[in-house]
């Protein structure tokens, strides 16, 4: 039989793995609501009821709503535009069995706003519930908008590859920033030769001051755009007449504006007028 100092020693390593326990588990619910506090996302918890049980302070910041206002609301009302509610149902129906969801869709913050956003429903246990649903929100608006701008920066330059009138593009220096497939057929210098040229260096000696003229009334202000014809130097040494529409391009977050040149081959048509002359 166990004697009193046998119970006595019992008790005393049940209260310590007790108190150990206790400690681990407190230690773990800070390190949770730490977590949970810092997430850059909008984090909330709600119930098999959908009401909210918690929310982050991302989720003030980004919806509007305070960790008061939110607690006891059902969250499809408060962040769910009327038309994705279905759809959020349906997430959450399937969160609710266990199936971690991932989709996007529109959410509404509390002033009525909507914006676009990626969303994670990921079932966890919860003390006091048999199972709750940890919804993960980020507002991906500018992540949508530099995938557009992204997007037509590739239409505008397929157009402008695909162009039959070259098209080059400078910098105040006259140093290529970039040109098109028909203009480099023009000049027979790949896009990465011409980063190591201006313009200049391709337009015959003759014809560059009566370009530098028309460039610094372009640039100084003067004009907007001009026309030009002259003679460019291609890389295998042949002569060719060149028809140029110049024009001063304002581009949006860069430092200055950039020169934009429509370039065309007029070879055979000068030609055509020396014969008519002769």
């Amino acid at each position: 039989m166990i004697g009193v100092l046998g119970y006595a020693v019992i008790l005393s390593v049940a209260a310590a793995m007790l108190a150990h326990l206790i400690y681990r588990l407190r230690k773990q619910n800070a390190l949770f609501r730490e977590f949970f506090e810092h997430t850059p996302a909008a984090v909330s918890i709600t119930g098999r009821d959908d009401r909210v049980t918690c929310v982050n302070r991302q989720f003030t910041r980004v919806f509007g709503y305070t960790a008061e206002a939110a607690v006891g609301r059902y969250l499809v009302d408060l962040t769910v535009p009327a038309e994705s509610q279905e759809e959020y149902r349906r997430h959450v129906d399937l969160a609710a069995g266990g199936k971690p969801v991932y989709a996007e869709g529109i959410r509404r913050r509390q002033d009525g706003g909507q914006f676009p956003a990626e969303i994670a429903y990921v079932p966890i246990s919860w003390p006091g519930q048999k199972s709750c649903i940890y919804t993960v929100c980020r507002d991906i608006t500018e992540y949508r908008r530099a995938e557009e701008e992204r997007r037509a920066g590739e239409l505008w330059r397929a157009i402008i590859d695909s162009s039959a009138i070259g098209i080059a593009v400078t910098n105040p220096g006259g140093y290529f920033i970039a040109a098109n497939n028909a203009y480099r057929e023009l000049v027979g210098y790949s896009e990465e030769e011409l980063r190591g040229v201006t313009f200049m260096d391709l337009t015959w000696e003759e014809d560059r001051p009566a370009n530098a003229a028309l460039l610094a009334d372009m640039w100084g202000g003067k004009l907007s755009r001009f026309q030009i014809e002259k003679r460019y130097r291609r890389k295998d040494g042949q002569s060719i007449w060149v028809k140029i529409t110049a024009s001063n391009v304002a581009v949006a977050g860069a430092a200055a504006p950039v020169g934009m040149g429509l370039v065309e081959d007029i070879t055979e048509r000068k030609r055509v007028e020396a014969r008519l002359r002769e």
